[in-house]
């Protein structure tokens, strides 16, 4: 869609505007390849917490004469917060240990612009022998991120089980 001849950069030129896509080794082109992957996946899991907010805890609001944005303010946001976060818990574990987007897009060179953990990993398994603890240290750094998130997961999907019924 965004490269040099994508649908967007064509429709763009055509209405004269000077349109320039982003490079895929660069932050903006991994950003937007990240985020055409990972926004949909964030909608479908966390889609169904929707389902926790009951017609009835609306309606109680407005006839309190709470207005609709007192009812999502107080009401709304702190039963979906914690749906919200574990989602987003799950899209950042996803992001950081994916490695096949961002060596599609930035490659294995050293001196690419683009510094992920997992392009790092893989570029120190293989260079050389000399780099193979450095590749066992961002690993285990790898590995603790993701456990430190998904245990935030359970802990706040733990939290949001409190809301369903």
């Amino acid at each position: 869609m965004l490269g040099a001849y994508g649908m967007v950069t064509l429709a763009l030129r055509s209405l004269g505007l000077p349109f320039a896509p982003p490079g895929s080794a660069s932050f903006a082109g991994l950003l937007l390849a990240y985020a055409y992957t990972n926004v949909p996946l964030f909608v479908l899991m966390t889609l169904p917490a929707m389902g926790t907010l009951e017609r009835e805890q609306q309606e109680a609001a407005y006839t309190c004469g709470a207005s609709p944005a007192q009812c999502w303010r107080f009401i709304g946001l702190p039963v979906l917060a914690p749906y919200l976060a574990a989602g987003w818990m799950l899209i950042f574990t996803w992001s950081v240990g994916l490695y096949g987007v961002a060596f599609a897009l930035a490659g294995s060179a050293p001196n690419s612009p683009i510094r992920l953990m997992t392009l790092q990993i893989g570029l120190a398994l293989t260079s050389s022998t000399s780099h193979q603890n450095r590749a066992a240290v961002h690993g285990t750094l790898l590995l603790l991120i993701a456990g430190a998130t998904l245990l935030g997961y359970r802990l706040l999907m733990r939290r949001a089980a409190r809301w369903e019924i």
